[in-house]
């Protein structure tokens, strides 16, 4: 591969590997620690020159492999795996139908398990949890195991404090499935299943044994063998006394029995029903995972043919298609080509499946709007902001704008200016209103000046801010509440306030569309200056110093 420009044999080989998942799902640890290897360890000077990074370098080494591993995920992920079983058990239309579901699991368990090794982040697991969640009315039985399994892999690692609020918000909409009579009785049992596995800090009760190496396979089989020479040496010293034991205490309850029972018809026609044992279907909700006939429900001989095909969370970002419940069509699939780890919920979809969360306290409000704003600075993933903004519920929107502001107040200019456009994003699809928007704003301004000592861009910060979230020029005053009151200061934070708002409205909008909105709304920016210099000639000599006078024509023939 290093010869080579194309990545062709390293590309085969990632796609070898996770085909290789798919069949070998006990060594799904192992493939993951092999994908990491290999991410770490290969040369740089394996290249790829059809793929480029965003700097527009040719892709090499690590970022190479991850980037295959994505694709290959994705190709997986949107080939599906969406199958009608055949009623011919033992056919081999049967076999490849099983292989093709098996793939769906495996898919989740393998970017379950790149999580836990970080080759894979949290944003791309809760992006695919959220979308796999975003139908309860209508789910799709493939999607919903699918999910199930990925909780179940990265849970332990993911119900931190960090994301704990989120992982709340999924287990609300799993816990309104367990009533869902759309679902099977299997699907929901294993829903609440989830929900228990989480109460009990995501230790399973009956861990799956892992496979061992050869060295423990070795250990095993000796003390086997010296604990069958020990059972040996003791069994024929005892095994003459035991077995006269044995016989003699058989006799007695052999008479005694027959003693008792004998004209006893108290039990007749009594039917007695034996508790399903661990391996049933009810003892063991997992044992649908396992595929065959023994993981589904008995009692119902078109089970076997309805099984659900399974749909896997892969590395790709994803569009799922609910069915409808009144015709019988279903999308093609369940299935759309959308990357699952790039855009999201769709604005109508997010605003019917609105989430109206509990209050939360300051702190979570904190972190969650840290981690969205910054995952947008880094992806400019503007669905996902808009989804995880929404998934705060409104009850929290005030606190979140206020925690963002002060997030951004708290940036590099440039990181600012990142932040604020996603702030311009909220607004864009009406999720931050402006009523809202302004509210904050004046709750925040109280504080600017205090803050000036450690961000002396503060103001700068606090204009662009309102002209990111869309505050029209009529309202301008309202936003900087009781700042309006420092005006008679020779230089006051309204008037830097203003200059930058301006100056930004122009950047979003065009310095024409500015210039036409301050005539429109007869915007009279004297009111944001020092009382003592409110004449034409010093404001002119302002918008000159700010270059701002091109907004303000009227004052440009002033002398």
């Amino acid at each position: 591969s290093v010869k080579e420009t194309d990545g062709r044999i390293l590309r085969k080989l990632v796609q070898l590997l996770v085909e290789k998942t798919a069949d070998e799902r006990t060594w799904m640890k192992m493939y993951a620690n092999l994908f990491l290897k290999l991410i770490s360890k290969i040369s740089n000077d394996v290249q790829d020159h059809s793929e480029r990074s965003k700097s527009g370098e040719y892709l090499s080494g690590g970022s190479l492999v991850r980037k295959y591993l994505l694709q290959k995920c994705q190709e997986d992920f949107e080939r599906g795996w969406k199958v009608d079983m055949p009623e011919a058990k033992q056919s081999e239309e049967f076999y490849d139908a099983l292989a093709i579901k098996r793939r769906g699991l495996g898919l989740a368990e393998l970017i379950g398990e790149l999580y836990l090794l970080d080759v894979l982040t949290a944003h791309i697991i809760k992006s695919s949890l959220r979308r796999m969640l975003s139908n309860i009315e209508t789910p799709e039985k493939e999607v919903l195991e699918s999910m199930m399994k990925l909780l179940s892999t990265v849970g332990k690692k993911l119900d931190t404090l960090e994301h704990k609020t989120e992982v709340s918000l999924y287990f609300e909409r799993i816990k309104s499935m367990t009533t869902n009579e759309h679902l099977s009785s299997r699907i929901r049992l294993l829903l609440m299943n989830t929900i228990e596995l989480r109460k009990r800090k995501w230790e399973v009760r009956h861990a799956e044994e892992a496979p061992k190496s050869i060295a423990q396979l070795h250990q095993d089989m000796e003390r086997e063998k010296l604990a069958k020479q020990a059972r040996s040496s003791s069994g024929r010293r005892n095994e003459s006394n035991e077995h006269r034991g044995r016989r003699d205490i058989d006799a007695r309850n052999n008479r005694r029995e027959a003693a008792q029972s004998a004209g006893d018809l108290s039990n007749f026609g009594n039917l007695s029903r034996s508790k399903p044992s661990i391996g049933s279907p009810m003892g063991n909700p997992f044992s649908a995972f396992a595929g065959g006939s023994r993981g589904w429900r008995a009692g119902n001989p078109n089970e076997h043919k309805n099984m659900p095909p399974r749909i896997s969370p892969v590395n790709t970002k994803f569009t799922l298609h609910s069915r409808s419940s009144n015709s019988g069509s279903s999308s093609p699939n369940a299935i759309g080509s959308q990357n699952m780890f790039a855009t999201l919920m769709d604005a109508d979809e997010s605003a019917e499946h609105k989430t109206h969360a509990e209050k939360m306290s300051t702190e979570e409000v904190r972190s969650l709007i840290k981690n969205m704003l910054t995952e947008y600075v880094e992806t400019q993933d503007e669905a996902t902001l808009v989804d995880s903004f929404e998934q705060l519920g409104e009850t929290n929107y005030s606190s979140a704008v206020y925690q963002a502001v002060d997030y951004i107040m708290d940036r590099r200019s440039d990181q600012a200016e990142q932040a604020a456009n996603g702030m311009a994003v909220l607004a864009k699809h009406n999720v931050v209103s402006e009523d809202l928007a302004i509210a904050t704003l004046a709750e925040y301004s109280d504080q600017l000046e205090d803050l000036l000592l450690d961000v002396p861009q503060a103001f700068q910060y606090f204009g662009m801010l309102m002209a990111a979230m869309r505050v029209q020029m009529s309202r301008v005053s309202k936003a900087m509440g009781e700042l309006m009151t420092k005006v008679d200061m020779l230089k006051p934070p309204t008037m830097s306030i203003v200059f930058a708002y301006l100056k930004h409205m122009a950047k979003i909008n065009g310095e024409e569309s500015t210039r036409k909105n301050i005539e429109e709304t007869e915007f009279d920016v004297s009111q944001f200056l020092c009382l003592d210099h409110r004449s034409e000639t010093d404001i002119k000599r302002v918008l000159g110093l700010q270059d701002l006078l091109s907004l303000f024509p009227k004052y440009v023939q002033v002398d």
